[in-house]
C-alpha cells in the first residue's frame, strides 16, 4: 500500500490512515522513507490531527523506532498538541519511543503535574 506523497493529497493519506491496520500503516510508512513519512504527517496534521495522535500510539507499539522522524516532522507545539489527547499510559509509550531532546522538549512544555504524572508512568513502564 506503498503511495507516492507528491501525487496523494492529505485527505486521501488521512482516510488511508483511518482505515488500516497498525501492520498495513508499518508497511506503507516504511516504504515512504524518512522524507516520505514526514511529508505525510506535516500533510495530514493540518487536516487531521486525530489521525497522527493515533498513528503516534500505534506506531509507539509497532515501530517505535518511526516515532522520532514522525516528531521531527511536527513542530514542538503542535506535537504536544496532538499527543495530549490519548491516556497517560499511551503518551508515556509515545515519550519514551522519542529521542532525548524531542522527550526533553515535550516534557518541559507540558503542565507541572502532567509532566510528574509522565514520569511516574515512564519510570514504572519503561525503565533504562
Amino acid at each position: 500500500v506503498a503511495l507516492a506523497v507528491d501525487r496523494v493529497t492529505p485527505a486521501v493519506h488521512s482516510l488511508v490512515l483511518r482505515r488500516l491496520t497498525p501492520a498495513r500503516k508499518v508497511r506503507m510508512l516504511e516504504s515512504l522513507g524518512a522524507a516520505g513519512v514526514t511529508a505525510l504527517v506535516r500533510g495530514v496534521v493540518q487536516l487531521d490531527p486525530e489521525a497522527v495522535t493515533t498513528l503516534c500510539v500505534e506506531m509507539a507499539h509497532h515501530l517505535p523506532a518511526l516515532l522520532p522522524t514522525i516528531a521531527d516532522a511536527l513542530e514542538a507545539e503542535v506535537l504536544i498538541s496532538v499527543l495530549q489527547t490519548p491516556p497517560l499510559i499511551e503518551q508515556a509509550n509515545v515519550v519514551a519511543c522519542l529521542t532525548a531532546q524531542q522527550a526533553l522538549t515535550f516534557l518541559s512544555e507540558v503542565s507541572v503535574d502532567q509532566r510528574e504524572a509522565l514520569v511516574v508512568c515512564l519510570e514504572l513502564n519503561h525503565p533504562a
